[in-house]
């Protein structure tokens, strides 16, 4: 594994796991651009998990769209 000078678009092709990896060692400034992307994919998890959410809730109530 090669810790540091990665760009964004590296970081946004690196799975869940080497990204935290990465996180742990993130140092100077790859470690902005390491931000963006573990935001990125948090936002991405957020909006998959609100969806199961309201899918959920209109199961319950036996919502048909």
């Amino acid at each position: 594994m090669i810790i540091g000078g990665k760009d964004r678009s590296d970081y946004r092709a690196m799975s869940t796991q080497e990204l935290i990896e990465e996180a742990k060692y993130a140092i100077g400034p790859q470690w902005k651009e390491l931000a963006v992307a573990l935001a990125e994919r948090l936002e991405d998890k957020q909006r998959k998990l609100d969806g199961y959410r309201y899918d959920m809730a209109a199961e319950r109530s036996e919502w048909e769209g």
